[in-house]
């Protein structure tokens, strides 16, 4: 699924470039739904509270991704973010401004495709 998720960057990209926003919308919004997809299969329903996103979000530090142990329990909270911020985002996008959401699109392409490749990194350890 992550192969598709990175694809689906690639054709949003390409829209964007093209200023075919109403596709580019389309194709975030199937992107999101993915996200949303993927994260609800790797959590096998567990959630994290506010308390343990936050320490793991607003950790300057980082963690160090060649440890799994280290790194397994941070990622998944990254992946859980990332999920909830795409069911945030599905929410507030509207078509009609489409346009607009150039920087938008671009961020969460950016961010989505970090933590993917992360977690794919560590869950190939």
């Amino acid at each position: 699924m992550i192969d598709n998720i990175f694809n689906l960057c690639n054709t949003i990209s390409k829209e964007m470039t093209s200023k075919n926003y109403t596709n580019a919308y389309n194709e975030f919004v199937n992107m999101l739904n993915l996200i949303i997809s993927f994260r609800d299969q790797e959590m096998n329903g567990k959630v994290y509270s506010d308390d343990d996103i936050a320490i793991v979000l607003l950790n300057l530090k980082g963690f160090d991704l060649c440890d799994y142990n280290k790194a397994i329990e941070p990622i998944k909270i990254h992946l859980f973010t990332l999920g909830e911020f795409a069911k945030k985002l599905k929410t507030e996008i509207i078509l009609q401004y489409a346009d607009r959401y150039n920087t938008l699109f671009w961020d969460v392409m950016t961010d989505t495709q970090n933590i993917l490749s992360a977690y794919e990194y560590v869950i190939a350890m």
